[in-house]
């Protein structure tokens, strides 16, 4: 009696099971050596700062989680070495950016004592325009660039970089060059320093926004959208990590390390996928093989 031959892969099938190999192989490869980069992003450090105090870490709190930092191992960054890292194909590693945003003066008198005693480095977003109280003044600014650590604009005022209702697009576009360009210009005069980098204030940004941060030569754009440095997504929309004041050091290392467990799970996943799309293909060379 006739037995029906078993069906076997065609060409086309087994150069799709193939390239599905080829693609989850390389994308694998692409992710082991562009990992992603935390950005962590504090604010004031003091043991309280009335109504905003939600954004102000105890300076306890602050170096608990500097040590934790350290302990884990992980080095920081600026930004010429972040734009490097997420450019490059350094492989996995152990790094991290120190950002903090509004100027406050604890920045210099808590902040940069406590990194210089850690070994670390971070980036300070300041304000060019008329200092709020409690605000770094121009002398202070250059005080912390001095110690050696990286400045980067947070806009002359800290207003809103949005579009207003009823704003005529000139005077935005103007409002923007003042608030995004100048201040760029300024304080680079002010600090010597390439100022690469721009926070947005309260993290409000538009496409607008962004064109014209690109427009005044930042080659760095932080967000207050959770998240990390990636090598395929906007250097202009680099999320960030933001530490709230019930920030503890175990928040902030689940922070860290949860990019290494979610590779683990991804070699091995592949370890599975691969070897099943390899079987399938050996399965569909024998069969075709088969008289």
């Amino acid at each position: 009696m006739h037995q029906p031959k078993e069906p076997a892969f065609g060409l086309k099938t087994l150069g799709c099971l193939l390239l599905l190999v080829l693609l989850e192989l390389g994308w694998s490869l692409f992710s082991w050596f562009h990992p992603p980069i935390p950005v962590l992003n504090f604010h004031d450090i003091a043991v309280s700062r009335g109504p905003r105090g939600f954004w102000t870490l105890p300076p306890d709190r602050f170096e608990a989680i500097l040590s934790r930092v350290t302990a884990l191992g992980f080095q920081t960054l600026d930004t010429e070495s972040f734009l490097q890292r997420l450019g490059g194909w350094g492989g996995y590693g152990d790094s991290i950016l120190l950002t903090f945003d509004d100027g406050y003066e604890s920045h210099l008198s808590v902040v940069q004592p406590l990194l210089t005693a850690h070994g670390l480095r971070g980036v300070f977003f300041v304000l060019s325009g008329t200092a709020p109280a409690g605000r770094l003044k121009p002398q202070e600014i250059l005080r912390l660039a001095g110690s050696g650590l990286e400045i980067g604009s947070h806009s002359a005022t800290h207003g809103s970089l949005i579009r207003g209702v009823g704003e005529l697009p000139e005077a935005f576009e103007a409002r923007l060059d003042r608030e995004i360009g100048e201040t760029r210009s300024q304080l680079q005069k002010l600090t010597g320093q390439a100022i690469r980098a721009f926070a947005y204030p309260e993290g409000e940004y538009t496409a607008e926004t962004v064109r014209a941060v690109s427009r005044a030569g930042y080659l760095l754009g932080f967000t207050t959208d959770l998240g990390y440095g990636r090598p395929w997504q906007s250097r202009l929309e680099t999320p960030r990590n933001l530490l709230f004041r019930d920030a503890t050091p175990e928040s902030v290392q689940e922070y860290l390390l949860r990019p290494r467990r979610e590779l683990k799970v991804r070699l091995a996943l592949d370890v599975v996928v691969t070897s099943l799309l390899l079987l399938a293909i050996a399965i569909g060379i024998r069969r075709r093989r088969r008289p």
